[in-house]
């Protein structure tokens, strides 16, 4: 009768400690990138930006401000701001699409490195604001969009 009682207790303390000791997974948050995915040289001298929004935490972001200052190579190209205001899945991304009046030097850039074949540098930064997380993110980012072969005037 001894050890049934102490075999009880035992398994009666393994089952507390085993409830008391899984608390969930531990929210990971951390400040989301902004990228330019695709950029279009429009008719009207106009581009047509994709704006890549990239969440690296383990729980959703609610993306309520965009500002960023644009540049290419080394020029001031333009803001973009943008209020999507939408939510973003952990680990995921949203892509923004928006039309930028560029700089006329910025689209001079663009034309040229269109008709060399050559990459187009350029620069964001500015914030990312989110409601949930509620916080306010500084982000800057550099790379190199390539002009993509048989589709003049657009960028990757």
């Amino acid at each position: 009768m001894l050890i049934r009682v102490r075999v009880i207790v035992l398994l009666a303390a393994t089952l507390l400690l085993a409830a008391c000791g899984g608390g969930g997974e531990i929210r990971r948050i951390y400040p989301p990138q902004a990228t330019i995915q695709q950029l279009t040289v429009q008719a009207d001298g106009q581009w047509s930006l994709n704006v890549r929004i990239e969440n690296f935490s383990n729980v959703s972001a609610r993306i309520d401000n965009i500002d960023l200052r644009m540049q290419v190579n080394s020029i001031a190209a333009g803001t973009i701001t943008l209020k999507p205001k939408r939510q973003i899945a952990p680990n995921s991304v949203e892509i923004f699409t928006l039309a930028l009046q560029p700089s006329p030097a910025a689209l001079d850039a663009a034309a040229l490195a269109q008709s060399d074949h050559r990459g187009l540098r350029y620069r964001l930064d500015g914030h990312l604001i989110t409601s949930d997380p509620d916080d306010r993110y500084p982000t800057e980012f550099e790379s190199v969009l390539s002009p993509v072969p048989g589709l003049d005037g657009v960028f990757r």
